[in-house]
């Protein structure tokens, strides 16, 4: 996804590297939600006539065959390990990381048999339940804030109650992401990145190690020796203006004194002349 059409799209890359490939153009932005199981399409969320509903919509990684999911109003979800069902959230375009909501946009997990076509409603919570994630078990985890923080749960594949599965405090989960194999899921905590199996085990925060540029003075000392295009002294013969390089500077007559940097313009400075009291400079 990039802005740099204008709205969002969608574009795909070489995990490895390579050139950039534009799937869709639209004049209203689009976000990718997640791949098809056999990796030949690209699940993504695209705006109705109104600007706080979606759909789920398919594109081919040629950019052909757009075509949308049977699934009604929809904004994120992901397969199960066989392709057959769909677990997704009606509603969610508005904050989903927004701590605290409770109102007309909560979203609850819904999952969807494609082949049958049938719905089923799994979460009645009053809060959101966010960003469903199919397991390889056939369980399915969510993001929820039932308590004091955004946590992820998890439904029992042939049901039951909600578990909690992460208890962090404070800044919550929010992005999560599952593996292909559907073993392993990643989010973010504030400025960090876990991952937790979903087979059980606690949370592990990913050591992230950025290497930036090094440290280095930005100031430059530049010695100008020459090309000294003008110059005036100052009427009590203690200074001198001088120009060079297309800047003003003015520096003592003497040993002692500083030099000064007058102007710094990217237009061209000359022919500095003093005021007769010494203590203005008229150039041009």
């Amino acid at each position: 996804i990039r802005p740099w059409t204008g709205p969002y799209n969608l574009f795909v890359v070489p995990a490895s590297g390579g050139d950039v490939k534009q799937l869709t153009w639209n004049n209203q932005s689009e976000v990718a939600v997640t791949w098809t199981r056999d990796g030949k399409k690209i699940v993504f969320r695209g705006p109705t006539k109104s600007s706080w509903r979606s759909w789920l919509y398919t594109v081919s990684l040629d950019g052909e065959m757009r075509e949308p999911m049977p699934l009604g109003e929809a904004a994120f979800g992901t397969f199960s390990q066989d392709g057959r069902f769909f677990a997704f959230n009606r509603k969610g375009l508005g904050r989903p990381w927004r701590k605290g909501y409770i109102g007309s946009a909560d979203s609850d997990v819904w999952v969807a048999d494609l082949e049958q076509g049938t719905f089923e409603k799994r979460t009645t919570y009053e809060g959101p339940d966010s960003w469903p994630l199919f397991a390889a078990s056939g369980d399915i985890f969510f993001v929820s804030e039932r308590g004091e923080a955004k946590n992820l749960w998890r439904l029992p594949r042939r049901g039951g109650k909600a578990q909690q599965v992460t208890r962090h405090e404070g800044p919550g989960v929010v992005h999560p992401a599952i593996s292909p194999d559907g073993r392993t899921i990643v989010y973010q905590r504030k400025y960090t990145i876990w991952t937790v199996r979903t087979k059980g085990g606690k949370p592990k925060q990913v050591p992230i190690r950025i290497v930036g540029e090094p440290k280095r003075d930005l100031n430059e000392w530049v010695t100008y020796e020459s090309r000294t295009d003008g110059f005036a002294v100052r009427p009590d013969g203690k200074r001198i203006a001088v120009t060079c390089r297309g800047e003003l500077f003015t520096v003592p007559t003497g040993r002692a004194g500083d030099k000064v940097r007058v102007t710094k313009d990217p237009g061209r400075d000359r022919a500095p002349v003093y005021s007769p009291d010494g203590t203005k400079l008229a150039f041009t």
